[in-house]
């Protein structure tokens, strides 16, 4: 079996949309005489599901310290096993926090001190956020790994974007191929272009144009962001940038339990979160509700959140 180092920030028992695509190229690239070996990470307050991590193979090897305090939170995620009591609980549950954090956050509220934490701030204005506090530790663990020398490839799950930086460092270190799998366009975005002043929107053009020069291969999820890619870098080989979409692997929805699906259900996979607030969707059902039908005719099922903005649109369309 040959070994790539997989590096995926994403992973479970991590609840978010890009722990999924890594999951389910790890239950299945063994087939392909590949075996990932994974290097990710784990925060405290992480949203957890144990059947997502019960999900992934036992014979693949995990390393889940690419974040500085990804070993402290696995820890505690351990520590806080679960117990036959919390069965109807396991996919909704969180990383504990230490109680100086909890205590913190209790004074703030009483105390009335805003938590800027959660300010409504343009998120592009930090170009890598807070995920670049990781790129040092993350280079220092991957590089351990590959001293050993059973490593062919790298490939890296994006975003966080920070994580191509990494990929990009070690392969060239090493001189090993580097695939990057883009789950979102990073410096193409035409939604997020037009929020980046002109210094951010620059240094991430610079960033991304590096990663792209060294990829042996970038996989991209839509033939439309394939499109973009290829326009973005006409100077590189266009047969560089692939795709492979995300699809649905059985094994993981086979034991869902919902109500009967007695009526007309759309279904909706993921989060409205920003970028993706569901707005068509929910004027649609707005137009079906106006056409005289109902709760009773359908429904909307999200397995995700969803942000305030959509639930106060929902509210106001009725």
């Amino acid at each position: 079996m040959r070994r790539f180092l997989y590096i995926t920030p994403y992973f479970p028992p991590q609840k978010k949309v890009g722990a999924l695509r890594p999951l389910k190229f790890v239950r299945h690239l063994p087939e392909y005489g590949w075996e990932p070996v994974i290097l990710c990470d784990l925060r405290l307050n992480d949203a957890i599901d144990q059947n997502l991590e019960e999900a992934v193979p036992q014979n693949i090897k995990i390393i889940r310290n690419y974040g500085l305090f990804a070993r402290y939170a696995e820890w505690r995620y351990r520590r806080d096993n679960f117990s036959s009591t919390d069965e109807a609980h396991r996919d909704t549950r969180r990383i504990s926090e230490p109680h100086r954090k909890k205590i913190g956050k209790m004074l703030r509220q009483n105390l009335g001190i805003p938590d800027f934490s959660k300010a409504t701030i343009n998120p592009e204005l930090v170009t890598l956020g807070r995920h670049s506090l990781d790129i040092r530790h993350g280079c220092r663990v991957g590089r351990k790994r590959l001293r050993r020398g059973d490593i062919e490839a790298i490939m890296v799950n994006a975003d966080p974007f920070a994580a191509l930086l990494v990929g990009r460092r070690l392969s060239l270190e090493f001189n090993l191929p580097l695939i990057l799998d883009l789950r979102d366009p990073w410096a193409p975005c035409d939604i997020r272009r037009k929020l980046r002043p002109l210094p951010q929107l620059r240094l991430v053009d610079r960033l991304e144009r590096r990663a792209m020069e060294s990829a042996t291969k970038v996989i991209l999820n839509t033939q439309e962001t394939v499109g973009a890619y290829r326009k973005q870098y006409s100077d590189l080989p266009a047969d560089r940038f692939t795709l492979i979409r995300n699809f649905c692997d059985p094994d993981l929805i086979a034991n869902g339990s919902f109500p009967e699906h007695n009526r007309f259900t759309m279904l909706y996979l993921g989060s409205f979160r920003r970028f993706s607030e569901g707005k068509q969707i929910v004027h649609a059902l707005a137009e079906l509700k106006r056409r005289g039908f109902n709760s009773s005719h359908f429904r909307l099922l999200i397995t995700g959140n969803i942000i305030s903005k959509t639930q106060a649109l929902t509210h106001k369309l009725g």
